[in-house]
């Protein structure tokens, strides 16, 4: 058995680009369908990986949503890919208005 298989990775991801390499074994938590990672913008230019939950998500997204932008998913996920193409590096120290 391998390390990582014991908890039941449900799938896994991978995007690789010049210079880039991302990876992800997901366990299937939010999501289910539509929450595959890495998980990207429209046009590819921002690449996302993430282990862990965004708790604010759903008022996040619906914030967002009133901004214009049209999600693909109903993963916390998407709400980094979102917060990043509007905010850059600084995404992390905004928070629901």
């Amino acid at each position: 058995m391998r390390p990582l298989t014991h908890r039941g990775p449900d799938e896994a991801g991978f995007f690789t680009a010049p210079g880039v390499g991302l990876a992800m074994w997901r366990l299937r938590v939010i999501d289910l369908v539509t929450g595959r990672q890495p998980m990207a913008n429209e046009d590819g230019s921002v690449q996302v990986v993430f282990n862990g939950e965004t708790y604010s998500y759903q008022e996040l997204t619906r914030e967002l949503k009133q901004r214009g932008p049209v999600f693909s998913s109903s993963s916390d996920t998407e709400t980094i890919v979102r917060f990043y193409e509007e905010h850059g590096l600084e995404f992390p120290s905004h928070q629901a208005e």
